[in-house]
């Protein structure tokens, strides 16, 4: 008789004890907030993946939450790197279309199409002291840009069939020191130059 009321009273306490810890990790703390641990997924009441977190300490360090819509697709992530943070927008089918990264030295963002044909890019860089708008199609790309020494306006048309697709079509660049307008034609060559 005495080893079955042992018995219980060993049992009873293991009880205690693993509810003393669901209670721990379960139950919000006196401190205000409740703390998780990453890596965590959040899932619906039917298993499906939510949102994900995650952080990585080591080189490259990420931290990153992920949103994903009802297929099971990753839509949006939002996160921390090294130098900054950034934020992607995806479509349904998973397909990167925003992108907007932050550093210590500047911005970019790219919004792109779904056939990856066409994009419009912004940036503006302190430590290159630049700034620009870039819109790209499969077969031509315009460059709006502007520095210290001057500012700029290019068109590029590529020739799919060619070894070097890329091509200046036209080139036109004030200088900041003496307002000097250049203008250059498809080969690079000088076409026009005055004040």
């Amino acid at each position: 008789m005495d080893n079955g009321i042992d018995q219980l009273e060993r049992r009873l306490t293991q009880a205690e004890e693993t509810i003393a810890l669901l209670r721990a990790a379960i139950l919000p703390s006196r401190e205000p907030g409740t703390t998780v641990r990453a890596p965590f997924r959040v899932v619906d009441d039917e298993n499906n993946l939510v949102f994900e977190a995650y952080g990585r300490r080591e080189k490259p360090f990420v931290n990153e939450i992920r949103v994903f819509n009802r297929q099971g697709q990753q839509v949006a992530s939002l996160g921390a790197q090294a130098d900054g943070g950034f934020l992607a927008i995806r479509n349904d089918a998973g397909q990167l279309l925003g992108y907007l990264s932050v550093g210590n030295k500047g911005a970019r963002l790219e919004i792109d199409n779904t056939e990856a044909t066409g994009a419009v890019i912004l940036s503006g860089y302190e430590s290159e002291d630049t700034g620009g708008i870039m819109i790209n199609s499969k077969v031509s790309t315009i460059e709006l840009w502007a520095t210290s020494e001057g500012s700029g306006i290019d068109v590029w048309n590529r020739d799919l069939s060619s070894d070097n697709p890329a091509r200046n079509a036209i080139s036109v660049s004030v200088a900041a020191s003496n307002d000097k307008v250049e203008i250059r034609d498809k080969e690079g060559r000088l076409s026009v130059s005055g004040p």
